[in-house]
């Protein structure tokens, strides 16, 4: 996830991407393979885990 889009969605460096929108992300082609499926302006669940504790993060493409 480029630098800059990352910062606009809240994830700081350290957070670790555990599912979008129930479905889980173990690797970064996970998270490409899913976000190529959505159309412009799709919203969707991002859940982080940052400390040992999860937070999920409502998002928009």
């Amino acid at each position: 996830m480029p630098l800059e889009l990352a910062r606009e969605t809240g994830l700081r460096e350290g957070d670790v991407i555990v599912s979008l929108n129930r479905t889980p992300v173990r690797r970064a082609e996970d998270l490409a393979r899913l976000l190529d499926g959505m159309r412009p302006g799709t919203s969707f669940q991002l859940v982080i885990e940052r400390r040992g504790t999860l937070y999920p993060l409502n998002l928009r493409i």
